[in-house]
């Protein structure tokens, strides 16, 4: 029983010193280039749907010039 209280304060210790904690939360949380992720991918997305879009335009256009 002693031990393990030692032990968790020993780890407690150690991981404060080594600022552990601050290091799982910014892991752990989402942060500003998670959100910035999100909205690159966001991005990404939306261009490529213009993409197709434009690539059924181009060939309705060349049916046209036929």
């Amino acid at each position: 029983m002693l031990q393990k209280l030692v032990i968790n304060k020993i780890i407690s210790l150690l991981a404060k010193n080594f600022k552990l904690f601050k290091v799982l939360e910014y892991v752990e949380k989402p942060n500003e280039l998670d959100h910035k992720v999100v909205e690159l991918e966001n991005k990404i997305l939306k261009l490529e749907k213009l993409q197709g879009k434009i690539k059924k335009i181009e060939k309705r256009l060349l049916l046209f010039k036929k």
